[in-house]
């Protein structure tokens, strides 16, 4: 996508407010990298004063990635020679750009403005189990001093009485601290009236929103009604439901009374429809009749069915003024808890997520603080705007005082808005558009159709379903246009789309839709097609996977669960769960004889029986009698030392150590979700970790959290496992969105989802309606609640609204596919589909209902391609011809069990992980720790960083050189980026500093000092970057005969000749939760392979380069893993050791892209073991090191 095509060309030149709808697949996040890069390049914006905001911290990733390879694109670019400086500062300032999630964002500016917000300056943000810890303490604790309230007791005894129990009430509490942001929108604008009036604004609100429904509604139903009375009347003229039915229709037309409508269609229903909301066919329309219009049969019974839900009971004003009597109890008593929460809170100095935007919110009300930060921010972006909320539009907008100033860039496309549970408003995306476009025109207003993703067929195939689906959107049900897609694939494949049905009402023991999914899945990849990782599997809910789990197993398909429920439940989790809690307390024999048959000990049954058979208390003091035992000693000695130290070590470091002490890894690798596996045990690392940093908590805290997790969480989400595993990944859709796979099989389309509509002890809350439930009257508990009114309308607008985020969440599942597109459901031949499923909108869409053998139609799609390195559009005419598959009879080998024999299986242990997030990763310390651990513990992180200079300085003077042994904090942050290649490691018998003799050479080569104009250099450089030191002699000779004889060797001949080449090259680029840092001597690019040169100044002989060498792979190797993260175009690198003193004598390393995924993994467990602060001894180092003493012994024992 070198060349732009015209949409985003349009949106790159586009000036000021600008919304840009993006179609699925068009390459979004590439013009926001383009117009974040315009901004401070052709508008000259300082960094700081531009703010891109995304959805996730992935995508924040991802965009930072986008940015860093175009800011080294347009460096290297000769073109772009007068921008060059500045795209050097920006590389260095990208660091610490504001790319983040709103989150981020807004904490920064509560970090900016503590006071003016009310907040400790040191506040610490909590992760959702915190805070719903916190939540329920403080719930209970408001129940319990509540019923010793004799003020309030009855009260609170009232809203127990209307939930049925003090846990259903504290449950709806929770609910609303959690969702206290709408809570206090409604508690201003209704709970501080009356009750009655409340009581009557909800009437009003009834009144007001069935009208506008009515009458949308009317005509519709009118005029299906009358054709089909009309058929009666002609067949029975004297027919008295009819002719009664034609007198009430038209009155309906002209009725404005309220009760008088709904009384009308009362009537008609109880003369024309069963109670199934059917047209009767006994005494009413005759079947003969019936099928001539089945059309106008099937609007007219739907639209009954929706406008009988609309009733008035006749004892409505008592209902309403309960109803509203229960708001403002529940809402005095949810006061009550939330300042609990806001106490313990502040006692901490915690927030929590959604304290983070209401302070912002409030924090922009301070006028001084909104001038600063309108003057701050010339330039905010905010990607996936679709799924943004109200609060969040509070936040954006004054920030730019309301599009007065600054500029807004909003990307999204409202076909792909799914996240309405988490309170996404799709509303908030149609008002910034006219929002954009009353300030600067409707011209600011974009779109990218182009799609790069999908082949010609599944863009086919989805205009042709959306364009039925979509039609005649109604917004305020958040419907959405159809915005065809353009297809812009620049390959051949045309694309594949295919149903697999398994026929329920036929024997399909062998072809069910588990099975049919992993036999096709088998299909491809046994016909070389794809790769296992190039799979996805999307569900709707993450409970489907359960099947695909058991027949992936039966047939060894290695697969990944994205989120899979029940992390607690796994037997994983378990099995940590009793280690911790045996080394808690030596005495729980049940969570040791649990843990003994676990993977960690792997001892039999009857072993543990004979084990029993022992004296003893407990049974770990029957185990003690066995100790010398062969088989159990090394178990006993194991656990006596894990006891001895489980009090002294953290929390992740116990539970790290305990999973890597034996062969507990291989023991999980050999299943076919292994990678799934390794992922949880980083969760429960990393939620250890968590767990830790809050303080005040230890092992025991701990385990009581494990407990309550285990017993009560069910619904906690697997681990996400790295997208490079060799498995099929499945996934919901949610999980999906922002991905792409070449193949999709969407699963379980026939499953439909949960009512919303309201119940008897739920709370709904709505921002225009208020807290509505069903409530019982004169106190009949025991009776069934009755609804208001009102809440008809609730439910009217939620199912509507939730029916199209449905239409839209098919759209993202549908276009994830790049190449093929399986759609599997399991179907009844005589049966309806359910009305919230997939396969009913897919019915809808296509008009088919998957009865056949093939569905067959043509559609006209538009075609983007390039002619002569420019973009033209053609329509062509796309015959899609797809297969309804019921049966697959290859054969494929099933297996008993999912267990491998892992005697020769070897696993990493740095897989796993815990760590601080944001953190700076050198080549040099990566390189150090390589070479020895506690060499690194001393350098970096017990602040002996400059030791080695100092240790020779000693050596040449006799004194130190004004070093101190410990530097300060800001001394520490200023070097945290500083060039450490040129320190030497090694104790070699020199009388010059070997570090400034690198840092000279090195800017001799930078600079490329001819040999004639060296003395001038060396004088220039000492002079004025080195305090007017005196130059020693000896270094001054050899710098100089170093770099003459340099420049006469063939290696330099060679890379002096390059064409495309950067000296001195900067590399920062984001990896996973980290970045990496590095400086490269040289660096060519020659077609599609990258060179890297790293100068080696050690004062060595010949036969030592290989000893040396050894020393330097490792940074080396990191210089090519960062190139290959920043260039991604490049698909070969090499790296070369240079070492001066013989320069023709090279050392190399050669990587294609295949083998950097082992090379990666090689870099990123030596960065995970540095973050897990492993930090043992390499006594194999010490004779080179600085911390070494005479004997050549570590100075720590």
């Amino acid at each position: 996508m070198n060349i732009l095509t015209p949409h985003q060309e349009s949106a790159l030149q586009t000036a000021g407010h600008l919304a840009l709808t993006a179609n699925a697949g068009s390459g979004k996040t590439f013009v926001l990298a383009r117009k974040y890069l315009d901004a401070l390049i052709k508008d000259n914006l300082e960094i700081s004063t531009v703010a891109a905001i995304t959805f996730t911290e992935k995508a924040a990733s991802e965009l930072y990635q986008k940015i860093s390879v175009l800011i080294e694109e347009r460096i290297k670019d000769p073109n772009n020679i007068q921008d060059k400086k500045k795209l050097e500062k920006i590389r260095r300032q990208l660091v610490s750009a504001n790319i983040s999630t709103i989150h981020s964002f807004c904490i920064s500016i509560l970090r900016e403005y503590p006071v003016e917000a009310e907040l400790d300056a040191r506040f610490i943000p909590i992760d959702e189990n915190l805070s719903e810890e916190l939540i329920e303490l403080s719930v209970e604790e408001m129940i319990r001093t509540s019923f010793e309230n004799e003020l309030i007791n009855e009260e609170l005894k009232y809203l127990i009485r209307i939930f049925s129990s003090k846990s259903k009430l504290q449950k709806q509490l929770i609910n609303l601290i959690k969702n206290r942001k709408n809570v206090f929108t409604i508690r201003q604008k209704i709970y501080s009236l009356s009750e009655q009036n409340i009581a009557d604004l909800f009437y009003e609100e009834f009144s007001k929103n069935f009208f506008r429904i009515w009458n949308k509604l009317k005509n519709q139903f009118i005029e299906n009604l009358n054709i089909i009375n009309s058929l009666v009347l002609e067949e029975d003229s004297k027919n008295q439901n009819a002719i009664e039915i034609k007198g009430k229709a038209k009155l309906l037309y002209t009725e404005s009374n309220l009760k008088n409508v709904v009384n009308l269609l009362n009537d008609i229903r109880n003369l024309a429809f069963t109670d199934k909301y059917l047209i009767r066919t006994r005494g009413y329309l005759k079947n003969a009749q019936a099928d001539s219009i089945p059309a106008e049969l099937s609007n007219v019974q739907v639209l009954m069915k929706t406008l009988h839900t609309f009733q008035i009971p006749d004892n409505h004003k008592e209902i309403e003024l309960e109803l509203a009597r229960l708001g403002k109890t529940l809402l005095t008593f949810f006061e009550f808890a939330l300042n609990n929460y806001a106490d313990k809170k502040r006692n901490e100095g915690y927030i929590d997520y959604e304290d983070v935007l209401l302070h912002t919110k409030l924090l922009l009300e301070n006028s001084d603080v909104k001038k600063a930060l309108t003057a701050k921010y010339n330039f905010i972006m905010v990607d996936e705007f679709q799924d943004t909320n109200e609060i969040q539009y509070q936040i954006f907008l004054p920030i730019l005082d309301y599009l007065k100033g600054g500029k807004l860039f909003i990307v999204g496309d409202e076909k792909q808005s799914i996240y309405k549970f988490r309170d996404a408003e799709i509303e908030i995306f149609n008002q910034t558009r006219n929002d954009i476009k009353n300030s600067v025109g409707d011209k600011n207003l974009l779109v990218l159709p182009d799609s790069f993703r999908m082949t010609p067929a599944i863009c086919a195939f989805c205009n042709h379903i959306f364009k039925n689906l979509f039609n005649e959107p109604d917004e305020t049900l958040g419907e959405v246009p159809a915005t065809d897609l353009v297809c812009a694939r620049v390959d051949d494949k045309k694309g594949h789309v295919e149903f697999l049905i398994s026929r329920e009402d036929e024997d399909n023991s062998t072809n069910s839709e588990s099975e049919l999914v992993a036999k096709k899945i088998l299909s491809i990849i046994t016909n070389n097609q794809y790769n296992l990782r190039d799979i996805s599997v999307l569900v709707r809910k993450r409970k489907y996977f359960a099947d695909l789990e058991k027949v992936f197993t039966k047939y060894q398909i290695p697969f990944s669960i994205v989120g899979g429920t029940g992390f607690y439940q796994k037997q994983i989790i378990s099995d940590i769960f009793n280690y911790l809690s045996f080394l808690a307390d030596e005495n729980n024999s049940t969570a040791l004889a649990g843990l003994l048959r676990s993977p960690f000990f792997n001892v039999s049954d009857s072993r543990l029986f004979e084990i029993s058979l022992n004296k003893g208390r407990s049974f770990w003091k029957k185990l003690t009698f066995l100790k010398d035992e062969k088989d159990l000693s090394e178990i006993y000695n194991l656990l006596t030392e894990n006891i001895s130290i489980s009090s002294s070590i953290s929390l992740p470091d116990l539970i790290y150590k305990i999973v890597t002490d034996r062969n507990f890894l291989s023991i999980l690798s050999t299943r076919n979700d292994s990678y799934q596996e390794i992922a949880n045990l980083n969760k429960v690392i990393n939620i250890a970790r968590n767990f830790n940093a809050v303080g005040f908590r230890n092992l025991y805290d701990f385990l009581t959290f494990m407990k309550d997790s285990i017993a009560g969480l069910t619904d906690e989400a697997q681990a996400a496992i790295t997208s490079n595993a060799d498995a099929v990944q499945m996934m919901t859709i949610h999980q999906a969105k922002g991905l792409e796979f070449p193949v999709v099989f969407l699963y379980k389309t026939d499953e439909s989802g949960i009512s919303a509509s309201i119940k008897s002890g739920e709370v709904k809350i709505d921002k225009k309606f208020g807290l509505l439930t069903k409530v019982p009257i004169n106190q009949n508990y025991l009776e069934d609640y009755l609804s208001a009114p009102v809440n008809s309308i609730y439910n009217y607008f939620e199912e509507n609204k939730n029916n199209a985020e449905l239409k839209r969440l098919l759209y993202v599942a549908l276009t994830r596919a790049k190449d093929e597109l399986y759609i599997t459901t399991a179907i009844k031949t005589k049966s309806d589909f359910k009305k919230d499923s997939f396969i009913d909108l897919l019915a809808k869409g296509l008009k088919n209902n998957f009865l056949s053998d093939e569905i067959a139609f043509t559609e006209n799609l538009e075609m983007l391609s390039i002619i002569e390195k420019k973009y033209i559009n053609k329509t062509e005419q796309i015959n899609l011809n797809i297969p309804l598959t019921s049966g697959i009879d290859e054969k494929f080998k099933e297996i008993e069990s999912s267990i491998r024999p892992y005697n020769n299986v070897v696993i990493n242990p740095a897989s796993l992980h815990s760590h601080e997030k944001g953190e700076i990763i050198s080549a040099s310390k990566v390189s150090i720790y390589s070479q020895c651990p506690l060499k690194y513990l001393l350098t970096y992180e017990y602040g002996f960083g400059k030791f080695n200079s100092d240790y020779l300085n000693f050596k040449l003077s006799g004194k130190q050189s004004g070093y101190r042994f410990f530097s300060d904090n800001s001394e520490e942050e200023k070097s945290e980026l500083t060039d450490e290649r040129f320190e030497t490691f090694e104790n070699q018998d020199i009388d010059y500093d070997a570090s400034l003799y690198g840092r000279l050479f090195h800017k001799a080569m930078e600079k490329s000092i001819n040999t004639d104009d060296l003395d001038n250099f060396i004088v220039s450089e000492i002079g004025s970057g080195n305090n007017n030191q005196n130059l020693n002699p000896k270094l001054h000779l050899r710098l100089k005969t170093d770099i003459e004889a340099f420049k006469k060797s063939k290696i330099y001949s060679d890379i002096s000749n390059a064409a495309n080449y950067k000296n001195e090259f900067e590399i920062y680029v984001a990896d996973e939760d980290y970045f990496l840092h590095g400086i490269i001597d040289k660096i060519i690019f020659d077609g599609d392979k990258i060179l890297i040169y790293d100068y080696k100044t050690d004062d060595i002989e010949k036969k030592e380069i290989i000893k040396h060498a050894n020393y330097y792979l490792m940074q080396l190797k990191f210089y090519l893993y960062i190139a290959s993260k920043l260039f991604i175009r490049f698909n070969n690198f090499e790296g070369n050791l240079i070492f001066v003193k013989h320069p023709d004598d090279i050392v190399n390393l050669r990587f294609d892209r295949n083998q950097m995924k082992k090379l990666e993994e090689e870099i990123k467990s030596i960065i995970n073991a540095i973050r897990m602060r492993n930090h043992e001894k390499n006594p194999e180092h010490c004779r080179v090191c600085p911390f070494s003493g005479l004997t050549n012994k570590c100075i720590i024992n």
